[in-house]
Formats: structure tokens, C-alpha cells, sequence
């Protein structure tokens, strides 16, 4: 991860210019440009709020939060590693422009797309935030929220793991593509976003924790209820990390083994 880390700084500039150059493609051609960034998930969480706070009153759930903001602290990472893992499969062949140049490392393809999906979450996050401090009933969180940065930088390194394998082999196995918007699909019923762990057989949450996507959005959402820190769930942290460890591990060495092989296939 450090050598990453580093192969990351010592191509910041790279990785500005393609960060750049995504952000003016994706919205040039519309009136409102960049603005669209946010206004698309700002719709969809207010259409969710709206849903929430009128039309589900009766949902009880074991929080010091109203379920609209408990809902709404699990949506926001959740949306961000879709945006990102949706993503992921077609990274490399996006990029087929840079893949006969010698001297640029594919292997940071995750991350220009990571800064653009980052602008909508801290937007979002910023949105949240105001509606918590402007909510009289809502208990205002208080140190816990300092815990956002490194849950999101958990988050971050979760979706290069995973993007770095799915862009690689999805040059080669085009299932792999539709793969991901299969676990996609079965992750959002499987994270607790819209349930409550305190309130399913406690027998089978275990299992459900294996999900790394777990680890986040419980951490996302325990930063603005308030009381729990990272620290508190030490076996769920250490599971995390060895898993993320192994992930990186795992997609670095599939990526460098196939990388050569790129320019045969795009």
C-alpha cells in the first residue's frame, strides 16, 4: 500500500490532468455542467428523505437519530462506492488511449474516478450535516464525526482494491462486468442500509459482516449517532484490514501480470 501511495504522489500531476479531462467530458455538454455532479444524488436523497420523513413514520429502529438521518448516513457511502464499483470493470479500456505508453502506470486508473465521485459525497455529507444541526429533535453529534475521514479513506481503499481486479480481468472475461452489477445489486439488500442489525436473527449476523461494505456504513452511521468510535469494534477493524490488505494484494499482482497484455485486447 505505501508503494502505491507513492506511485500515486509521484503521479499527481497525470493524475490531475486525467482528473481534468473526466470532469469536462462527462459534463461539457450540459447547460449546467459540473453541477449536475451534485444535483442528480442531492434529488435522490431528498426524494428518499421526503419518502422517509412522510410516508414511513412508523419504522422503529434502535437509534438516537430519526430514521430519515439514520437512512440518509448509510445512503451516502453507499452511493459512493456504486458510483466508483459500477464503474470499475470498464477503467482500463477507457483509458486504451494511455495503454501503448510506456511511461504511464495504468495501475492508478481508480483514482481520478475516486476525486470526481469524491465531490458529490462531501457535498452530500455537507447537506446532511445541515439538516442534522437544523433538525430541534436530532441529538447533534459531537467527536464521532471525525471519524467520516478515515471510514472514507477505508471506503477508498476498498474500491481500488476492487476496481484494479475487475478492470483488469474485464478486458479479458466481458462477464465480469455484468458480474459487478449483480453483487452490486445484491450488496445494497445485504449492507444495512434501509434494515436494522439490532433487528434481524442476530445468528446470521456474522455473516452478514463478512461484507466489508458493512464495516463502512455501520462507521458512517455511528459518526453521527455518536458514542461509538472505530476502536470499539475491534474485531470488525482488524477483519476489515487484513481483508482490504489481502484485496490490494491480490489486485495488484492480478493487474501487473495481465497489464502487458492490455494492448492485445483493447
Amino acid at each position: 500500500m505505501l508503494e502505491y501511495l507513492r506511485l500515486i504522489i509521484s503521479r499527481r500531476e497525470l493524475i490531475a490532468d486525467i482528473f481534468s479531462r473526466d470532469l469536462k467530458q462527462e459534463y461539457a455538454r450540459y447547460y449546467l455542467g459540473v453541477l449536475w455532479m451534485n444535483i442528480q444524488p442531492l434529488a435522490f436523497i431528498t426524494v428518499i428523505y421526503l419518502v422517509v420523513t412522510i410516508g414511513l413514520r412508523g419504522v422503529t429502529i434502535d437509534s438516537k437519530l430519526p430514521y430519515s438521518i439514520w437512512l440518509l448516513s448509510a445512503m451516502i457511502p453507499w452511493l459512493f462506492f456504486l458510483q466508483n464499483f459500477t464503474r470499475g470493470p470498464m477503467l482500463i479500456s477507457k483509458y486504451g488511449f494511455l495503454v501503448k505508453k510506456v511511461e504511464i502506470d495504468l495501475i492508478i486508473a481508480p483514482i481520478p474516478l475516486l476525486l470526481i465521485n469524491a465531490i458529490p459525497h462531501m457535498f452530500l455529507l455537507l447537506v446532511t450535516l445541515v439538516v442534522v444541526w437544523v433538525d430541534a429533535d436530532t441529538i447533534l453529534p459531537g467527536a464521532t464525526l471525525l471519524q467520516i475521514p478515515y471510514y472514507f479513506i477505508c471506503m477508498c481503499l476498498l474500491v481500488i482494491g476492487l476496481n484494479l481486479l475487475v478492470s483488469s480481468c474485464n478486458l479479458f472475461i466481458p462477464d465480469i462486468s455484468n458480474i459487478v452489477s449483480l453483487l452490486a445489486q445484491f450488496g445494497f439488500w445485504l449492507t444495512p442500509i434501509f434494515w436494522d442489525a439490532g433487528n434481524i436473527p442476530q445468528s446470521i449476523v456474522p455473516v452478514l459482516k463478512l461484507n466489508p461494505m458493512f464495516y463502512i456504513v455501520e462507521g458512517y452511521r455511528s459518526a453521527f449517532e455518536g458514542g461509538v468510535y472505530f476502536w470499539d469494534r475491534p474485531y470488525e477493524t482488524l477483519y476489515f484490514w487484513v481483508f482490504v490488505y489481502f484485496l490490494l494484494r491480490i489486485s495488484m499482482y492480478v493487474f501487473r501480470r495481465l497489464q502487458p497484455h492490455f494492448a492485445e485486447v483493447i
